[in-house]
């Protein structure tokens, strides 16, 4: 702990202000550099005074580390400390320490087939146990209870479904069940904030210039709270990327003959079951941002992206949310009109702004997304989750704590 050389000064900068009353620098490499003596001299004092108080013996220890190394004022005391091997610190003696290594030793020598060290382990865990010393006893451990319920999440009853989480069931249903039960914080910084707040702003003015929205970014800006700096302003220039292609996508829904009907519409309509592998079926909700009618009185749903990443061409003509949009749109969450197709509008990345699903009706099978749905629903509503391994996108997966696939979740 000792030398602490960092440079630490009152909360009105008083030592700044005595420097500067008596003609000393207050800035710059030599106010530093005596800022620094200063600091090492009162470290090197209170040193003195520490290993000064001792009456019959002194114990000097240190920590050699990959995160830590032994403190240099350690010469002071035994020059010689150095040449001499460190001593590997044993864990702390404590019982739940204690039991963690019973237990690792227990299974350890399971595995290996040792069965008196396995006995010793056990016998030793029993009698802490009998002490209830918390962790020993078996009915404790996850890992050896039974499933304390196979009964169906949703019974009796449609499954309620969000089209915007469709997707994430198909990729990994325990994911999907994890995080919809609270294993997803939300309300993330960032670039979920910032994706918010052009929504609003375009959901808002849906019909506005880009100068008018860009006059409400300038308004809403401070709504995020981003200190001044280049963060900020990298921010602020994405945002104002987005704002662009947002009316450019604007335009291109006039010019090909789309008119506005309505921004952020709830929607919630119930889609019966076909086989009695669908249970009772499903209930859809959820919002749209953006409704559009086309030349031939279809209804279009539009979803704004403002991520960086959009889906290649195959995956958006079998995407799960389009096509739970589309199905909600079939079976009348906006009226009588049929599906003309759902877009996805991507204002947070490059190239194309405009990525389109075909009208189910024009599909070789016009039925397979609402199958896709209602199979979907069912799984959600039963009582069993599986754990898919899906690469890269499990490092960033806020259920890994809890999964058996992912290496945080199998240590526990």
């Amino acid at each position: 702990m000792w030398p602490d050389l960092r440079l630490r000064d009152t909360l009105l900068g008083a030592e700044a202000l005595v420097a500067a009353c008596q003609g000393r620098a207050v800035g710059g490499p030599e106010a530093w550099r005596a800022a620094q003596a200063q600091v090492r001299d009162d470290e090197l004092r209170q040193f003195h005074v520490a290993v000064t108080r001792a009456r019959d013996r002194l114990l000097v220890t240190a920590v050699s580390s990959t995160d830590e190394q032994p403190s240099a004022v350690l010469d002071l005391v035994d020059p010689g400390f150095r040449d001499r091997p460190p001593a590997d610190a044993e864990p702390p003696l404590t019982l739940r320490g204690l039991v963690g290594e019973l237990r690792r030793a227990a299974v350890g020598a399971h595995r290996a087939g040792d069965r008196p060290a396995r006995d010793r382990a056990v016998q030793l865990l029993r009698r802490l146990a009998q002490e209830e010393v918390p962790g020993a006893d078996p009915s404790s451990w996850w890992d050896a209870r039974e499933v304390s319920s196979d009964r169906p999440v949703t019974a009796d009853r449609p499954v309620r479904v969000s089209p915007s989480r469709v997707q994430t069931f198909l990729e990994c249903p325990l994911r999907w069940f994890l995080t919809s039960r609270g294993a997803d914080p939300g309300g993330g910084a960032g670039a979920a904030e910032l994706g918010t707040l052009v929504h609003d702003i375009v959901a808002d003015h849906p019909s506005a210039s880009l100068a008018e929205l860009t006059a409400q970014l300038d308004l809403r800006w401070p709504d995020l709270g981003l200190p001044a700096g280049w963060v900020a302003d990298g921010e602020r220039r994405r945002a104002q990327e987005m704002l662009t292609r947002y009316v450019a996508y604007s335009e291109q829904a006039r010019l090909e003959g789309r008119e506005l009907v309505g921004t952020e519409l709830d929607l919630a309509v119930s889609v019966p079951p076909e086989t009695p592998e669908h249970g009772h079926g499903v209930r859809l909700v959820g919002t749209v941002d953006r409704l559009e009618r086309d030349g031939d009185g279809r209804l279009v749903v539009v979803d704004l992206k403002t991520g960086k990443t959009k889906p290649s061409a195959d995956e958006v003509r079998d995407h799960p949310q389009l096509a739970a949009y589309q199905v909600a749109v079939e079976a009348g969450a906006f009226g009588a009109a049929g599906s003309g197709g759902a877009l996805l509008a991507q204002l947070g990345g490059r190239g194309s702004v405009v990525q389109a699903q075909a009208p189910l009706a024009e599909a070789p099978d016009p039925a397979w997304a609402r199958t896709v749905l209602l199979e979907a629903g069912a799984g959600m509503g039963a009582g069993r989750f599986v754990a898919r391994d899906m690469g890269r996108s499990c490092r960033t997966c806020p259920a890994r704590f809890s999964c058996p696939v992912a290496a945080e979740g199998g240590q526990r």
